[in-house]
């Protein structure tokens, strides 16, 4: 894959989740996400 390019990993549905092994796991982790409609963003604490 060439620099720059996007990739769709995958749609969730609504009422899904997605990171939660960051909230296991204290490594960093270099994701993005990006909605494409409605959407509710639950952060928690470290």
């Amino acid at each position: 894959m060439s620099e720059g390019q996007q990739v769709i990993f995958r749609y969730d549905n609504p009422g899904e989740t997605f990171g939660v092994l960051a909230l296991l796991d204290e490594a960093q982790y270099s994701v993005f996400a990006q909605a494409v409609g409605n959407a509710r963003q639950l952060k928690m604490a470290a």
